[in-house]
């Protein structure tokens, strides 16, 4: 499931959709949407392996660097981290944590 979401920084503004996904362990954003917007990331202290979901290792290799925004859904407010990597077509996959998070 795709939900409309805002992205507002000091530096841009973008209307995007995010894709939802329960089976997705973290939270996930594009590093060509990271470049449009520019925000700046952060290397991780030990590279993650990540594996698609037909458990091959994704063709972009390790995880190796992060970001963590400020996210506010209707009146709630939290810091989620995102992992920086290839996500295909999607700018944003909000997984479990979003989900524990804000509790959908």
């Amino acid at each position: 499931m795709h939900i409309p979401i805002s992205i507002r920084t000091s530096n841009a503004m973008a209307d995007t959709k995010a894709l939802v996904d329960s089976g997705a362990t973290d939270c996930f954003m594009s590093k060509n949407f990271i470049q449009q917007m520019k925000l700046g990331k952060r290397p991780l202290q030990k590279p993650q392996k990540i594996w698609n979901i037909n458990n091959t290792a994704n063709q972009a290799g390790a995880i190796t660097h992060y970001i963590t925004l400020d996210i506010q859904t209707s009146k709630i407010r939290k810091t989620i981290q995102f992992l920086v990597m290839n996500i295909g077509n999607e700018d944003i996959i909000l997984g479990y944590l979003w989900m524990a998070a804000f509790e959908p």
